[in-house]
């Protein structure tokens, strides 16, 4: 299966508009703009590829021979509305799919450092708390992702290579603000609240979760733990 496969438009796939002599100003605004989304359409696999074409075209139609720019301006802003939600759609798809690759990716490097970790190589915590620290990051990430999925706007992102690297890079950003925060906890350079030895651990988990679910946490421990200008 390739991820990557580019997509070559065919040469009479895109739509051939004609512009009269007398062509106004305003059917000459409408026409590029027909064909800067036939363009799109062309770069992009549309599920609604021949519904968004007879819009455009009837767009154009609307404009050029039946003297309605008007018209034609509705059944554009109709296709840019059907392009946009597939396209959006489909970038979602690719999304979930590519955070499980960045979730794997996560579990790789999650049994390299435990392996690392048992062998006593390098100064690094105990597999147990290393495992724990990166299993509940990777379930921040995720989580986040999926309560905000709905919300996620990715309609105006063509390259879907960009789609991919930005879900796989999520866990694995997660990861490493948990690692960080966990240093920074452990050892008392910042303090978000009071607790007892016996559920210091669970701190740390929920903190590694924190780290996931949302980078605005991660970014104010880190903050919090630069020294201030001039002291």
């Amino acid at each position: 299966m390739r991820l990557f496969r580019s997509r070559q438009p065919k040469p009479d796939s895109r739509l051939t508009i004609e512009l009269p002599q007398n062509a106004s100003a305003e059917h000459i605004v409408l026409t590029t703009r027909v064909r800067a989304l036939d363009e799109r359409l062309c770069q992009r696999r549309s599920w609604s590829e021949k519904e968004i074409r007879v819009l455009l075209t009837g767009a154009a139609d609307a404009a050029l021979r039946g003297g309605d720019v008007k018209k034609g301006q509705e059944l554009l802003s109709e296709a840019q509305a059907v392009f946009d939600q597939d396209l959006q759609t489909v970038n979602r798809n690719w999304y979930l799919f590519a955070l499980v690759l960045g979730v794997i990716l996560v579990a790789l490097v999650s049994a390299i450092v435990v392996y690392l970790a048992n062998r006593q190589i390098g100064n690094l915590a105990p597999a147990s708390t290393i495992l724990a620290l990166f299993t509940f990051a990777g379930m921040g990430s995720v989580t986040s992702v999926l309560t905000r999925l709905t919300s996620l706007d990715l309609k105006a992102e063509l390259s879907r290579k960009f789609v991919i690297y930005l879900a796989i890079a999520k866990p694995l950003v997660a990861v490493s603000f948990a690692s960080v925060v966990y240093v920074i906890l452990a050892n008392h350079i910042v303090s978000i609240g009071q607790w007892s030895t016996d559920s210091q651990q669970a701190v740390y988990w929920v903190a590694a979760f924190l780290c996931g679910f949302s980078e605005r946490f991660a970014s104010d421990i880190l903050g919090r733990a630069l020294p201030s200008n001039g002291k």
